[in-house]
């Protein structure tokens, strides 16, 4: 009798002294998917589907071979064991539906007893990560076969096609499951054939893992691409496969979904660092990722800027509760460049003149570079807005912008006025090339035909016009001829 209340005591004081998880399965969606959130992440309108002991939040109390502190687990059994290294089956049957998302990711069987968590959130910046463990009681011996529990996490929003599974092998399209990491399916310790185990902790009799489950993926961490402070939906689901036995777990570690840095400032599509140069004569074309309410250093509150001056530029995103910021870009001047000018002969976009040698070309629609518009001229296949941008050496320049079918006014005859310098910053000198004594008036009018600047009359065939107040910006500037009622009009555009 006392030897078996000593060896009873021994295993209390082993199950003691062994690493454990601390589980709380008493937490709402809500609860665990603000324990999700980190840095630069709002949550909202939280919800599941779940039994009241397969979801948790956990503090991780030393546990040999998993490195996670803390985090939420999602399963398709009852957590009770999940501690318990000396259970030979973890395989609880909720009798829950599977999911329809998760039966995408696998082919020929369906889910059962489904759980999972979904809310929507924004983010402080244009890219995101979490980092997530899945585990499966299901290890080695139902590997390759049809029994392949599966997770996903489904994002819909802008730049995705609605439940787009964004946990995949790092590097690949290849969801997790138990097909898709393993090492064969032999009923002890797994000798092959590899499948992704590079990914892969076996766990049967080695004591890799102070867990129950007999396979573990290696902590893994998904990065992916949003849109600053915009509204997107994510689904975290997890199912069995087959049957509802064997229960599988995906761990999802505290407050690693979170956002990455600051907002990109990008020049032809791609991300800038500073310092960046700008040449006399030419311009930097600036943008931030597609978002919401952009505000610029400049006061400029479109999604890209056209820089023509040396200074320090950033921006910030808004959005709700959200606000993301850019880092900030110190641009400095060195070397010269002259910028295009385009004009549209039919439906082609052509720059005027020769550029020198060396230089490349770079279509742009509104703030996007368009694949494959590389030359100096263009032919839009739609209507909307286009820029040039030139570049030779160290240094590029922006043309002035062509709306195509969408002016109110527009430019007529063959006949034109020179424009210097051009683009206008400031104030520029028009040459109409009207004989001498002429007297000449003058409009502007922009892009829709209203009118901003009223007919002005100067007498002389020169004159200079000063940008005021008038927004950068393209404009057709109209020049009369009294003498012979001629009338000439013309792009011009203001930075």
């Amino acid at each position: 009798m006392k030897k078996s209340l000593l060896s009873f005591l021994f295993l209390i004081q082993l199950q003691i002294c062994l690493g454990q998880l601390v589980l709380n399965t008493n937490v709402s969606a809500t609860g665990l998917a603000n324990y999700l959130a980190g840095s630069g992440v709002v949550i909202s309108n939280a919800n599941g589907q779940f039994a009241q002991s397969s979801k948790a939040t956990f503090t991780n109390s030393g546990v040999t071979g998993f490195s996670m502190p803390s985090g939420i687990i999602l399963s398709t059994g009852p957590l009770t064991n999940i501690n318990d290294t000396s259970l030979f089956l973890n395989s609880i049957d909720l009798g829950l539906p599977g999911d329809p998302q998760l039966n995408t990711l696998i082919s020929g069987v369906v889910t059962e007893d489904a759980n999972f968590l979904e809310f929507d959130f924004a983010v402080a910046s244009d890219s995101a990560e979490f980092e997530f463990v899945f585990s499966s009681e299901e290890y080695n011996e139902y590997a390759l076969t049809n029994f392949t529990d599966v997770f996903g996490f489904f994002i819909t929003g802008p730049g995705y096609t609605p439940n787009t599974n964004i946990a995949v092998l790092p590097g690949t399209g290849t969801p997790i499951s138990i097909n898709t990491v393993n090492n064969g399916n032999n009923q002890s310790t797994s000798t092959g054939p590899c499948t992704n185990c590079s990914f892969y902790i076996d766990n049967v009799g080695t004591g890799a893992v102070e867990l129950s489950n007999d396979g573990f993926t290696v902590p893994i961490k998904i990065k992916f691409a949003v849109q600053p402070c915009v509204t997107y939906h994510i689904k975290m689901a997890i199912a069995d496969v087959g049957d509802g036995l064997y229960d599988s777990q995906v761990a999802i570690r505290f407050q690693s979904f979170s956002a990455l840095g600051q907002i990109s400032i990008l020049n032809n599509g791609l991300p800038v660092s500073s310092p960046m140069n700008l040449c006399a004569g030419g311009s930097l074309l600036l943008s931030s990722p597609a978002a919401p309410n952009h505000v610029w250093t400049t006061g400029d509150s479109t999604q890209c800027i056209t820089v023509t001056a040396p200074g320090t530029y950033a921006m910030f995103v808004t959005g709700g509760s959200c606000f993301a910021y850019s880092s900030t870009l110190q641009v400095v001047s060195s070397g010269s460049i002259t910028a295009p000018v385009i004009v549209q002969n039919g439906t082609t976009l052509t720059m005027t003149g020769t550029a020198p040698g060396g230089t490349t070309y770079q279509w742009f629609q509104e703030c996007t570079p368009i694949a494959g518009a590389t030359s100096s001229s263009y032919t839009p296949p739609a209507l909307g807005c286009y820029t040039l941008v030139i570049y030779n050496g160290n240094c590029e320049a922006s043309s002035n912008e062509i709306c195509t079918g969408t002016t109110g006014i527009a430019e007529n005859g063959t006949e034109t006025f020179s424009i210097y310098p051009h683009p206008v910053s400031g104030s520029a000198t028009i040459s109409t090339g009207f004989e001498s004594g002429t007297i000449t008036e003058y409009s502007l009018f922009d892009m829709t035909g209203r009118m901003v600047i009223q007919k002005s009359r100067v007498a002389t065939p020169n004159f200079e016009i000063q940008t005021g107040n008038i927004p950068a910006g393209v404009y057709i500037l109209e020049v009369q001829n009294n003498m012979h009622n001629e009338i000439i009009r013309q792009k011009i555009v203001f930075n």
